[in-house]
């Protein structure tokens, strides 16, 4: 049709016609025009194009619909390798209703989207983007969308996303990225997402998880980072305003590349846990390394720890061996026993080796035939939740504790716990004083001990 009029090929094509084509535009209306990459067919009133349109324009770049009526398919697109810019840039603007939006599994090289194409849309509840090539999407992408519920960007080819893409979108619940090239995620970018159920960033690149990356996402009942690259979570990414205030979470980092995985104040965490939670984290096919990091593992599987921690959160690893410092496999993590297991003690402790020539210093657990447990005079300054409980549990015809530099504050409850539980059984304990105080810890009040704003309860919670 065009062509008949008359029309030689150009790099730029403009179609106007003079009444509206309220049907379909189809393949035979526009053919020899190859090399054209800019194709204007604003205001032509078109409701549809066929599906093999776009063949005749291998090497489009350029394509503005706007002003149309057009209904489009999901193959509409598919001949359109080339494309990298789609007008008009508000393609939904007017339609203030919509509440579904589906643009997936496009063949199209479309490397981003405009970032008015989406924004507010106040009704918009769903989006399906996954299956495109999107390397990048523009920071204001959803802004002022919301209402939106679900996102699903699996199976795209993002590197990365900019830190303020989900801008105030509290209501998310479902965040789908998998299957994308992401190496690293901004600090923030999930900081207003507090009803976030879902978050899938599995089969990315992601090599870190960083302290606060996690922080705030108190509705989270399921992370999926399996297939990743992980080789390092922050220990304090799974927060105690975070996971662990969630009855019900699942946490899958298998198939990733991590060494260490740290339960050092695991204790601590789970210790006002006493009824049993739905918490797993998932940690098969990991290269856990053959040192003193696993010990608390290893503790853990050979049901050493309180049973709080055990309500607190279940750990799977299968049947995963840890891995050597040469790279050969150790044994399976379920066969080894804490109370053998070889672990230095400048390791665990993270101190200066101090240990004679000729000796082997590793951490062990106190013979159960042990009568007399004497500290006093040492260089003591914290006790741990499992030390306490350890204690508090035994049957010593003697513990000393005095003469040594305990710091007092919120973060010595246990030790609290353990003067005021025992100090009638052994009367050494009526000594333990503070470090750089006169008093005695059993003549501090609750408040001398902890006038930060850490609820008294809780610290009485701990002496009961």
């Amino acid at each position: 049709m065009v062509k008949g009029s008359g029309i030689i090929e150009k790099n730029r094509l403009s179609f106007q016609s003079y009444k509206n084509l309220s049907n379909s535009l189809k393949k035979e209306h526009f053919e020899g025009f190859s090399n054209v990459k800019k194709l204007i067919l604003s205001h032509n009133g078109l409701t549809n194009i066929s599906s093999d349109f776009f063949r005749n324009f291998p090497n489009l770049r350029l394509l503005d619909l706007s002003e149309n009526y057009l209904v489009l398919s999901k193959d509409t697109f598919n001949e359109t390798w080339n494309l990298d810019k789609l007008l008009p840039l508000e393609l939904f603007q007017n339609n203030k209703k919509l509440k579904r939006v589906s643009f997936t599994n496009n063949k199209a090289l479309l490397p981003t989207l405009t970032g008015d194409l989406l924004t507010d849309l106040e009704n918009l509840e769903i989006i399906h983007l996954e299956g495109n090539r999107f390397r990048s999407l523009p920071e204001n992408l959803f802004w002022g969308s919301t209402s939106l519920k679900y996102i699903d960007l699996n199976e795209n080819s993002l590197e990365e996303l900019p830190e303020l893409i989900f801008f105030e979108l509290i209501e998310i619940e479902y965040l789908l990225l998998s299957r994308n090239l992401i190496k690293m995620l901004p600090d923030e970018i999930f900081k207003y997402l507090k009803y976030l159920e879902v978050l899938d960033l599995s089969y990315n690149r992601i090599v870190y998880v960083q302290r606060i990356l996690l922080e705030g996402l108190t509705s989270l009942r399921e992370l999926n980072m399996e297939g990743n690259r992980l080789i390092y979570i922050h220990s304090e990414a799974f927060a105690d305003d975070f996971v662990f205030t969630s009855n019900n979470f699942v946490a899958d980092l298998r198939h990733n590349n991590i060494k260490k995985f740290l339960l050092t104040n695991i204790e601590e965490l789970a210790i006002y846990i006493t009824e049993k939670r739905h918490v797993i984290v998932h940690v098969e096919n990991n290269p856990l390394s053959c040192d003193c990091s696993l010990y608390d593992v290893v503790r853990y599987l050979n049901d050493d720890m309180p049973i709080t921690v055990y309500n607190f959160l279940e750990i799977t690893l299968g049947n995963l061996k840890c891995v050597k410092p040469n790279g050969i496999l150790g044994p399976r993590i379920r066969k080894l026993d804490f109370k053998k297991y070889p672990c230095p003690e400048d390791e665990f402790f993270k101190i200066d080796k101090k240990c004679q020539t000729m000796c082997i210093c590793t951490i062990r657990p106190l013979p159960k035939t042990i009568q007399v447990l004497e500290l006093h005079n040492n260089r003591l300054s914290r006790m741990s939740p499992r030390v306490s409980e350890f204690l508090l549990n035994q049957n010593y015809k003697e513990l000393t504790l005095s003469g040594n530099p305990f710091i007092c504050d919120c973060n010595a409850k246990f030790l609290y716990a353990i003067v005021l539980k025992k100090q009638d059984t052994y009367k050494d304990l009526k000594n333990v004083k503070c470090k750089g105080q006169n008093i005695t810890l059993v003549d501090m009040t609750i408040k001398q001990l902890c006038p930060s704003n850490v609820s008294p309860e809780k610290i009485i919670k701990t002496v009961e």
